[in-house]
C-alpha cells in the first residue's frame, strides 16, 4: 500500500474492536503523513503490520489519538521514518509489544496528561531516541511509560528520555550505550546473529539472552523478518569520497542497474555501519543498463559534471569519511549490495586527498572483493557513465596524452599496437576503444588470457 500525497494511509475512528493486520506500507515524502492512525478507538489491534519510508515531516507509523483506549501493538517492523515509529497522546492508553523498530527519529513517543504505554519485548535499533514520554503541548501535562525486556542498541542520542512532567519505569533491559536506571537492567552488546544483513535475533553468547533456571529467557522482539530470495541486480559501482579543500570536500556513490528490468528504488538506503544514511525519494526509478550517481554537494557536482543528469544531491558529507562499509538496502532493508571500502589494500592511502576514484572492474564482479576493484586515474572520475580512466569530457585526446596514460598503468606497446590496429582496421575511433577497453589493458596478464578465450576482445 502507497498513496501519492498527504494523507494517513489507514484511519480508523470512534468505533470498537478495529483491527490493521498483515499489512505491508510504503510511504512518501509528504509532510503530516501516517500509517496507521487510530482516533478515539477503544479494543483495537495493529498486528503484523511493515511500515516504512515515510519521510516527510510530522510522519508517523503508527499514530494513537483522542482517547483511544486498550490499543494492542505488536508483531510489526518499522523502519525508516522521520518522526515516530509508535506515537501516543491525546489520553491514550497502549500496549506495545514484540516489535523492531529502527532507523527512526523518535522509536516510541508518548505525549501530554493521561497518555500511558506499556512497553514490553521490543527490539530499538538506530533510532535518534527510543523511548521518549513527555509534554508535547502547553500545560498539557506529563504522560507515563513503563518499560521492560527491551534491546536499546545503536541510539544516537537518547535511549530514554523523560521530562520533568512525566513518569517512566525501565526494567530488565538492555542498552549498549548507557546503564538504564531500573530494576535488572544491564549495558553490553546485544550480539544480534547478523546486523548486516538485518537479522535482529540474538547469538547465543548474546548478554540479552538470560538463564533462567533450565531454560533462557531473551530480551527484545522475537520476530522472523522475511528476506527476498530474488535480489535485485544493483552494484556499487565506483565511489569518490574526498576531502580535499580542492575539490570542495565532493563526495559521490555511483550505482548500477546491471539487471534487464528497471527497478524501482522507492524507500531504499544507502547507509553505512553508523547508519547515517541517503533515502531514495518516492517512485524513483533506476532503469536497465543506467547509473545514478548520489553527490553531497549538489552546485559543486553539477559544475564539475554537466553532462551527468541522472544524480541526486543529499549525500551527507560523513557518510563516506566516517564509515568503512557502504551498505545498500531496498525498503525493507534486505540488503543488496555491500562495499567494504575502508578495508581494500590496493587502493592508494591517500586516494581521499589525491581526487581519484576507485572503481569496480566489471558489475557483475562481486565488489566486497578487492581484487575487483582498481584505480581510476581519471581525476575526479567517471560518475554516470562506463567506468573508464579515459575522461568522458574529453572528445578529441592527443596521442601523446593517450601514450601517458599507458605509461601510467603500465600497460606494455603491444598492447596498445593491438588497440591501435583493431581501430584503424575496423575503422573506429582511437580514443573510443581505450575507452571500452580500459579496464582490459591494467589486467594481470592471467585475466587478459582468459578474457581473450571469453572473447570479450579482439
Amino acid at each position: 500500500m502507497s498513496s501519492p500525497k498527504t494523507c494517513d494511509f489507514i484511519n480508523i475512528k470512534h468505533t470498537k474492536n478495529a483491527r490493521v493486520e498483515n499489512c505491508t506500507i510504503l510511504g512518501n515524502d509528504y509532510p503530516d503523513t501516517d500509517g496507521i492512525d487510530y482516533d478515539e478507538v477503544e479494543n483495537g489491534i495493529i498486528r503484523g503490520n511493515t511500515i516504512y519510508g515515510f519521510r516527510g515531516t510530522n510522519s508517523d507509523a503508527i499514530d494513537i489519538g483522542e482517547n483511544s483506549q486498550n490499543i494492542l501493538i505488536e508483531k510489526n517492523l518499522i523502519m525508516n521514518i522521520s518522526d515516530k515509529g509508535i506515537s501516543v497522546g491525546q489520553g491514550s492508553s497502549v500496549n506495545i509489544n514484540n516489535n523492531v523498530i529502527y532507523g527512526c527519529n523518535m522509536g516510541v513517543g508518548i505525549k501530554d496528561r493521561n497518555s500511558i504505554a506499556k512497553i514490553d519485548y521490543n527490539t530499538f535499533y538506530a533510532n535518534k531516541y527510543g523511548v521518549a514520554v513527555y509534554e508535547k503541548n502547553s500545560k498539557a501535562g506529563g504522560s507515563i511509560a513503563n518499560i521492560s525486556n527491551c534491546i536499546f542498541s545503536q541510539i544516537k542520542k537518547d535511549a530514554i528520555c523523560i521530562d520533568s512532567l512525566s513518569k517512566a519505569t525501565v526494567q530488565y533491559s538492555i542498552s549498549d550505550s548507557v546503564m538504564l536506571k531500573g530494576k535488572g537492567n544491564i549495558i553490553g552488546n546485544p550480539r544480534f546473529t547478523d546486523v548486516e544483513n538485518f537479522n535482529l535475533k540474538l547469538s547465543k553468547q548474546s548478554p540479552a539472552r538470560i538463564k533462567i533456571d533450565n531454560s533462557y529467557k531473551e530480551l527484545g522482539a522475537n520476530l522472523t523478518i522475511s528476506r527476498k530470495h530474488d535480489i535485485p541486480k544493483i552494484v556499487i559501482n565506483e565511489i569518490y569520497g574526498s576531502n580535499s579543500v580542492s575539490d570542495g570536500f565532493v563526495q559521490w556513490v555511483e550505482l548500477y542497474n546491471y539487471s534487464s528490468i528497471d527497478i524501482d528504488l522507492s524507500g531504499w538506503t544507502l547507509r553505512n555501519e553508523k547508519h547515517l544514511n541517503y533515502s531514495f525519494p518516492e517512485k524513483f526509478i533506476l532503469k536497465s543498463k543506467e547509473y545514478v550517481v548520489i553527490a553531497n554537494k549538489d552546485s559543486k557536482f553539477s559544475k564539475s559534471f554537466p553532462r551527468v543528469h541522472n544524480y541526486r544531491p543529499g549525500l551527507g558529507d560523513e557518510l563516506l569519511l566516517s564509515g568503512r562499509k557502504l551498505l545498500l538496502y531496498d525498503g525493507q532493508m534486505t540488503l543488496i549490495d555491500l562495499v567494504e571500502h575502508q578495508k581494500m589494500t590496493n587502493w592508494p592511502e591517500n586516494y581521499k586527498q589525491s581526487g581519484i576514484s576507485i572503481r569496480l572492474k566489471y558489475p557483475n564482479l562481486d565488489n566486497n572483493n578487492e581484487k575487483n576493484w582498481i584505480i581510476n586515474y581519471l581525476k575526479q572520475g567517471s560518475p554516470g557513465f562506463k567506468n573508464s580512466t579515459i575522461s568522458f569530457d574529453q572528445m578529441a585526446l592527443r596521442d601523446e596524452r593517450v601514450e601517458k596514460f599507458i605509461e601510467e598503468i603500465k600497460c606494455s606497446p603491444e598492447w596498445l599496437r593491438a588497440i591501435k590496429n583493431k581501430a584503424k582496421e575496423k575503422g573506429l575511433n582511437l580514443e573510443e576503444e581505450i575507452r571500452n577497453n580500459a579496464d582490459y589493458m591494467v589486467f594481470s596478464q592471467d585475466e587478459k588470457i582468459k578474457i581473450e578465450k571469453e572473447n570479450r576482445i579482439f
